[in-house]
């Protein structure tokens, strides 16, 4: 007696083979290791790009919230210049270390609204490397460095995301659809065509039921969309809610794809009649 599989609601087509007995198929070839050893890399990148992005923006910060020691100042020069709004470069002499250092320092204003020349300011210093600096009261600089770094860690980070958590969609949905065997399906074509790289087609099974099915073709050896009136056998796996993952027999891959019934004219007369007669 030949078996069936219920495949989608409504459509319970018969099994012609199963080439892998009731083994489940993510038992086969070692998928479900390879599955979510993919998914745990593709996850630790993302961990790690979160890190790198974290530390760079801690970094950048320091002169904000590291606790720089602070020394005396005093503005040296002033240079105004032009680069996406005016700024004014301040020459700033100060002594760290015991060491007469001399640097620049830019604020987000014009010359003639800055420190005048002369005057001294608190000018926090990198206890680790003297010459990196930070006018106390004046962030704009560092800001604008955060903001920088925010904007260029963000969409790497943004679109790692989505790559990951449609991964781990993946992984959740192969798992679930993969826990049960293949069963091989065999029918007619009555219409088909490929798509975007996916194969939509209307298949009547040796049982004369008529479904409708489509699944991406990534991952899927070589394979024309077959001509109406052609026999192909599919290989399925599925929970009986319409998501199978599909294979073909005599082509290696699978990909994921959605089944169900399709009703006729005359079928549906048929069926409107028996729910008639009840």
């Amino acid at each position: 007696m030949m078996s069936t599989a219920l495949l989608a609601p409504g459509l319970e087509l018969q099994v012609t083979g199963m080439p892998y007995g009731e083994t489940p198929v993510l038992e086969i070839g070692h998928r479900h290791r390879r599955l979510i050893l993919r998914v745990l890399i593709r996850t630790g990148v993302l961990i790690g790009l979160f890190v790198a992005a974290a530390s760079l923006f801690w970094h950048v910060g320091q002169p904000l919230w590291g606790n720089w020691p602070q020394v005396d100042a005093t503005v040296t020069s002033q240079h105004q210049y032009v680069s996406k709004g005016t700024h004014c470069s301040l020459g700033l002499s100060y002594i760290a270390g015991d060491q007469k250092l001399a640097t620049h320092y830019s604020e987000f204003d014009p010359c003639g609204k800055s420190l005048a020349i002369g005057s001294v300011v608190k000018l926090g210093v990198n206890p680790a490397d003297h010459t990196q600096v930070a006018v106390a009261g004046v962030a704009d600089p560092i800001i604008a460095d955060l903001a920088v770094t925010g904007a260029g860690s963000f969409l790497p980070l943004f679109w790692m995301s989505i790559f990951v958590a449609f991964s781990w969609r993946h992984y959740r949905t192969v798992t679930r659809l993969g826990s049960g065997p293949w069963h091989e399906v065999t029918g007619t074509v009555v219409a088909s065509s490929i798509v975007k790289n996916r194969l939509h087609a209307d298949i009547r099974s040796a049982d004369g039921l008529l479904f409708r099915i489509n699944f991406g073709l990534r991952g899927i050896t070589y394979f024309p969309a077959p001509g109406a009136g052609s026999t192909v056998t599919l290989r399925l796996a599925g929970d009986g809610g319409g998501r199978v993952m599909v294979g073909i027999k005599g082509l290696t891959g699978d990909n994921l794809g959605a089944i169900g019934p399709v009703s006729t004219p005359s079928e549906r007369a048929k069926q409107e009649a028996a729910e008639g007669a009840s």
